[in-house]
């Protein structure tokens, strides 16, 4: 192996890494604001969680004195705490993988 050779770690990292051009400025800030905008509602729905599962028991015992539909289906969420995180998670899933889907779309054009 000479000098000039990159050997077949060099020709991986030389595939991978490629020169960026004018013409890939726009992509290339589009898909950062796609990962912007996934991250922003990432952590949104990782604060309302957070937010609503750090109750104390005398929040759940005003709840309970409550006769409204809201705390009522508050308290239902709260006894259920695992299919709720269950269906947060899957409705928080499925606009992320359809970005990653358009992304990877958009690529292969």
């Amino acid at each position: 192996m000479s000098i000039d050779d990159p050997g077949p770690t060099g020709l991986i990292i030389q595939t991978i890494v490629q020169p960026i051009s004018a013409a890939d400025v726009p992509e290339i800030v589009v898909y950062s604001l796609i990962l912007l905008l996934c991250l922003l509602v990432s952590a949104i729905c990782s604060s309302s969680e957070n937010a609503f599962f750090s109750h104390r028991d005398s929040d759940t015992e005003a709840l309970r004195e409550e006769k409204s539909k809201t705390s009522k289906y508050i308290l239902e969420v709260l006894e259920r705490p695992k299919q709720t995180l269950r269906r947060q998670l899957g409705q928080s899933a499925v606009p992320l993988g359809r970005s990653w889907r358009y992304v990877e779309n958009s690529r292969n054009r």
